[in-house]
């Protein structure tokens, strides 16, 4: 659901090359916005986990695929 709601508000910014730089979710949706909250709160958890070798895409792979 969180992936598929995200997807569905997001635009993509690409530089000169074509490679994507930039995303830009619209917060003016709620459940957008609240998707965005949980998923920094999950981000701000696993800081203090002390996980800050994981990478940052396997970390959004995660949370991207857990309310699906």
């Amino acid at each position: 659901m969180q992936a598929n709601l995200l997807k569905k508000h997001q635009t993509f910014f690409y530089d000169e090359k074509g490679n994507p730089v930039m995303v830009q979710l619209d917060l003016r949706n709620r459940a957008v916005r609240e998707a965005y909250e949980d998923w920094m709160d999950a981000k701000e958890a696993m800081a203090r986990e002390n996980d800050a070798s994981r990478p940052f895409e396997e970390f959004v792979e995660e949370y991207m695929n857990s309310g699906e």
